[in-house]
């Protein structure tokens, strides 16, 4: 009998565990002769017991692999980017149109022109927003476009606030030259400064060509700081930055993709976001007749505890809630609290661009007690509402804008 086999053939039969098993428990017994003598040659050779156990095991882990295919479906292969799961749950939901009370909105820029700002308008005017705060208008003949575009035809919405000149910082006289862009810049009608963004490499810093910028506690901006706040300026800083930004993007990083494009993680010339707060506190206590807003709840959205010691320590800081509803709404019951507490010092501000949508889920976070929704600059978990009292309402959607930013209480109230 000619028992050789093709390569063909070959694969073909161990192409499939259960027929490769059955054939070599049929071929094994074959060659030992009978049956039971078989058997017993068979567990007695110990490559042959090897063999055959191999096959076995590698035939249950193919029934149990094509098991799990048929009943885990899509999960198999879906990406984790692509995972967008529909809630069942069932509970009151609410969709607020307009804010119970009048809104300014401390946190924008100067995103559009011309028709582009009308709709602005008109969709502010649906939402009871009566006045947007432009943070980085520029300064000498930007900041003029700017004043010109916003303005020129809606001076009753719009607010606009400038940037400090920060050419050749190095040269000789720029203290007192940074301050005169403060007094040109409030001439112009700007009233106030902001916003400043320091991720760690400074105001102005260049990533890619790895140039360092102005840090807010850089003494070369005294002069301006101490002319801002003689002005009644307040100045807007982004100091910092969300708290995963400075941690190793892996499998366990708290916002995923959401904060991968924001990482700062390991690049150099970028300071520790302790040293980065650090320069912020130092300019708190060295200007305290100036008024610093925090945007972003101050970068510690994920530690209300530290951010309530800091406004207790310094006075003189505020801060803004823009960007932040997804830190805000996982964390209702903190939240709530922190607001309440600290009604005196939060300022409403967006920073997410003029949509109505966006408008009304901040609204929503603040004024109801709905459950599991998504907020505006959503991450991957879900959000509640902060329910917050009447009188905290007033104050951050207008009140404290009204008593910090000068020529609020005209125009479109």
């Amino acid at each position: 009998m000619n028992l050789s086999i093709s390569s063909k053939d070959y694969f073909l039969l161990f192409s499939n565990p259960l027929e490769t098993t059955v054939f070599s428990l049929s071929f094994l017994l074959f060659s030992c002769g009978t049956v039971s003598r078989g058997l017993i040659n068979l567990w007695r050779l110990p490559m042959l017991r090897f063999f055959l156990t191999t096959a076995i095991l590698f035939n249950l882990a193919f029934a149990h692999q094509a098991t799990g295919q048929s009943r885990f479906g899509i999960f198999d292969t879906l990406k984790l980017k692509d995972f967008k799961p529909e809630s069942r749950l069932q509970v009151p939901a609410h969709t607020v149109i307009r804010a119970r009370y009048p809104v300014i909105d401390a946190h924008s820029h100067s995103y559009l022109k011309d028709e582009e700002i009308h709709r602005w308008v008109e969709m502010m005017k649906a939402c009871n927003v009566r006045k947007v705060v432009i943070l980085s208008g520029g300064y000498g003949e930007r900041l003029k476009e700017t004043i010109e575009n916003y303005l020129g035809k809606y001076p009753d919405h719009f607010q606009i606030w400038a940037r400090i000149d920060d050419r050749d910082i190095d040269a000789r006289g720029y203290p007192e030259r940074a301050a005169r862009s403060v007094k040109e810049a409030f001439r112009m009608g700007a009233r106030g400064i902001g916003e400043y963004k320091d991720m760690g490499r400074g105001f102005g810093g260049d990533r890619e060509k790895g140039t360092k910028g102005v840090n807010i506690d850089d003494p070369r901006w005294d002069k301006a700081l101490e002319t801002a706040g003689r002005l009644g300026m307040p100045v807007s800083i982004h100091v910092g930055d969300m708290e995963d930004c400075y941690y190793p993007l892996t499998n366990t990083s708290e916002l995923g993709l959401a904060g991968a494009a924001w990482n700062v993680y390991g690049r150099k010339g970028i300071l520790p976001k302790a040293e980065i707060m650090a320069t912020r506190n130092r300019a708190m206590k060295k200007h305290p007749n100036t008024i610093f807003i925090g945007c972003h709840v101050g970068n510690l959205s994920h530690d209300l505890g530290e951010l309530g010691r800091l406004l207790d320590l310094y006075p003189n800081f505020y801060i803004d809630i823009s960007a932040r509803a997804w830190d805000i709404g996982r964390q209702p019951f903190t939240a709530r609290r922190f607001f309440i507490k600290y009604a005196d010092r939060i300022l409403f501000g967006t920073d997410l661009g003029p949509s109505e949508e966006m408008y009304r889920g901040w609204f929503r976070l603040l004024e109801t007690e709905d459950e599991f929704f998504r907020v505006p600059d959503a991450v991957w978990w879900m959000n509640y509402g902060l329910n917050l009292p009447d009188e905290v309402l007033r104050k951050i959607y207008y009140g404290n804008a009204c008593r910090l930013f000068l020529d609020m209480e005209g125009g479109a109230w």
